[in-house]
Protein backbone atom coordinates (compact mmCIF):
# COMPACT_ATOMS: atom_id res chain seq x y z
CA UNK A 1 0.00 0.00 0.00
CA UNK A 2 3.20 2.31 0.49
CA UNK A 3 3.41 2.39 -3.13
CA UNK A 4 -0.17 3.67 -4.05
CA UNK A 5 0.27 6.83 -6.00
CA UNK A 6 -2.36 9.08 -4.40
CA UNK A 7 -4.65 11.48 -6.92
CA UNK A 8 -7.05 13.45 -6.28
CA UNK A 9 -10.19 12.16 -8.33
CA UNK A 10 -10.84 15.48 -10.14
CA UNK A 11 -6.79 16.11 -10.59
CA UNK A 12 -6.83 12.21 -12.34
CA UNK A 13 -9.84 12.60 -14.54
CA UNK A 14 -8.55 15.50 -15.96
CA UNK A 15 -4.94 14.25 -16.03
CA UNK A 16 -6.58 11.29 -17.91
CA UNK A 17 -8.84 13.65 -20.18
CA UNK A 18 -5.54 15.57 -21.22
CA UNK A 19 -3.93 12.02 -22.31
CA UNK A 20 -6.79 11.30 -24.22
CA UNK A 21 -6.76 14.50 -26.10
CA UNK A 22 -3.07 14.31 -26.59
CA UNK A 23 -3.32 10.83 -28.11
CA UNK A 24 -2.94 8.33 -25.71
CA UNK A 25 -5.16 5.39 -25.59
CA UNK A 26 -5.99 4.50 -22.10
CA UNK A 27 -6.02 0.45 -20.53
CA UNK A 28 -6.97 -0.38 -17.02
CA UNK A 29 -3.27 -1.46 -16.96
CA UNK A 30 -2.44 2.06 -17.90
CA UNK A 31 -4.84 3.88 -15.55
CA UNK A 32 -3.34 1.39 -12.94
CA UNK A 33 0.43 2.46 -13.74
CA UNK A 34 -0.25 6.51 -13.51
CA UNK A 35 -2.73 6.46 -10.84
CA UNK A 36 -2.99 3.42 -8.44
CA UNK A 37 -0.26 0.79 -9.03
CA UNK A 38 -2.23 -1.88 -6.96
CA UNK A 39 -5.00 -4.75 -8.45
CA UNK A 40 -8.44 -3.59 -5.77
CA UNK A 41 -9.01 0.16 -8.29
CA UNK A 42 -11.28 -1.58 -11.07
CA UNK A 43 -14.24 0.09 -10.01
CA UNK A 44 -12.74 3.48 -9.34
CA UNK A 45 -10.98 3.40 -13.65
CA UNK A 46 -14.83 2.30 -14.21
CA UNK A 47 -16.21 5.14 -12.58
CA UNK A 48 -13.65 7.88 -14.26
CA UNK A 49 -14.37 6.36 -17.58
CA UNK A 50 -18.05 6.70 -17.08
CA UNK A 51 -17.32 10.85 -15.60
CA UNK A 52 -15.31 11.18 -18.50
CA UNK A 53 -18.15 10.27 -20.58
CA UNK A 54 -20.71 12.26 -19.24
CA UNK A 55 -19.21 15.45 -18.79
CA UNK A 56 -18.51 15.47 -22.66
CA UNK A 57 -22.14 14.36 -23.32
CA UNK A 58 -23.03 16.82 -20.71
CA UNK A 59 -21.08 19.94 -21.87
CA UNK A 60 -22.26 18.92 -25.57
CA UNK A 61 -18.64 18.61 -26.76
CA UNK A 62 -17.81 17.59 -30.04
CA UNK A 63 -15.10 14.63 -28.58
CA UNK A 64 -16.28 11.36 -26.86
CA UNK A 65 -14.78 8.37 -25.25
CA UNK A 66 -14.92 5.45 -27.01
CA UNK A 67 -14.15 1.93 -26.27
CA UNK A 68 -12.55 -0.74 -28.34
CA UNK A 69 -12.60 -4.50 -26.72
CA UNK A 70 -10.26 -7.16 -27.79
CA UNK A 71 -10.88 -10.19 -26.12
CA UNK A 72 -7.33 -11.92 -26.84
CA UNK A 73 -5.66 -9.32 -24.96
CA UNK A 74 -4.94 -9.35 -21.15
CA UNK A 75 -7.88 -8.43 -19.00
CA UNK A 76 -5.89 -5.24 -17.80
CA UNK A 77 -5.50 -4.59 -21.53
CA UNK A 78 -8.54 -5.70 -23.37
CA UNK A 79 -10.17 -2.58 -23.14
CA UNK A 80 -8.91 0.27 -24.87
CA UNK A 81 -10.42 3.71 -24.53
CA UNK A 82 -9.62 7.24 -26.09
CA UNK A 83 -11.14 10.29 -27.04
CA UNK A 84 -11.84 11.39 -30.48
CA UNK A 85 -13.83 13.97 -32.59
CA UNK A 86 -17.62 13.17 -33.75
CA UNK A 87 -16.64 13.94 -36.73
CA UNK A 88 -13.86 11.04 -37.18
CA UNK A 89 -15.80 8.01 -35.43
CA UNK A 90 -14.18 4.72 -36.54
CA UNK A 91 -16.98 2.20 -37.22
CA UNK A 92 -14.77 -0.31 -35.30
CA UNK A 93 -15.36 1.32 -31.93
CA UNK A 94 -17.92 0.45 -29.35
CA UNK A 95 -21.02 3.08 -29.99
CA UNK A 96 -21.89 2.39 -26.34
CA UNK A 97 -19.27 3.75 -24.03
CA UNK A 98 -21.83 4.40 -21.14
CA UNK A 99 -21.53 0.67 -21.01
CA UNK A 100 -18.46 0.28 -19.16
CA UNK A 101 -17.77 -3.35 -17.53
Amino acid sequence: MADEKKFPSNQRILDLVLRMLNGEIITFATWKSYYHGNDHAKRTFQRDMQDITHALKKTNSKQRLVRKHDELRSEDERTEYSIVCTAVEDTDVDQHPQNIG
